[in-house]
């Protein structure tokens, strides 16, 4: 049985406000909705075995706000990709970069070791019964706001 824990918003926001260069407002912690909500930002964390044990996502606006506060690319360009139904490749990758730093929180809240699969997304009709997730609405001085969301799959939960 896998030993994860979702990290706390204290232990994340100053590593994604210093990543980002940008200021972050930061809300409540909240029970997090279901994960299919962000499919297309969706991602999975497995252990040394292989086994999804955790996913993270970010609503569309706030994916691409810090893709975009990350490159110092204009907010227009967030705002226009978030209402696109095309992927706005430059800004994805930068936010899978951004969800691939927070393994060192993820890994450094405690528990076994996890990592981020590369380019890895969840299909909605795939995603495995979460049994518990955290969720917070994160602001980005100048761009905008969404949520950010952790659960915890399976034996993990």
């Amino acid at each position: 049985m896998a030993d994860i824990f979702i990290p706390e918003t204290s232990e994340y926001v100053p590593l994604l406000s210093a990543l980002i260069g940008k200021d972050l407002s930061v809300g409540p912690n909240e029970p997090a909705s279901d994960p299919s909500s962000m499919a297309g930002f969706l991602h999975v964390f497995v252990d040394d075995d292989d086994k999804p044990v955790m996913l993270a996502g970010a609503e569309a606006p706030l994916a691409y706000n810090m893709g975009a506060a990350l490159a110092l690319i204009p907010k227009a360009r967030a705002e226009d990709a978030a209402k696109s139904a095309e992927v706005d490749e430059d800004l994805y990758e930068n936010y899978f970069e951004i969800m691939n730093v927070l393994t060192r929180v993820v890994n450094e809240a405690g528990g076994d070791h996890v990592r981020l699969v590369p380019g890895s997304t969840v299909d909605p009709d795939a995603i495995p019964a979460a049994a518990s997730g955290r969720s917070c609405t994160i602001g980005v001085d100048g761009y905008g706001e969404g949520k950010l969301s952790f659960w915890l799959l399976g034996e993990a939960a």
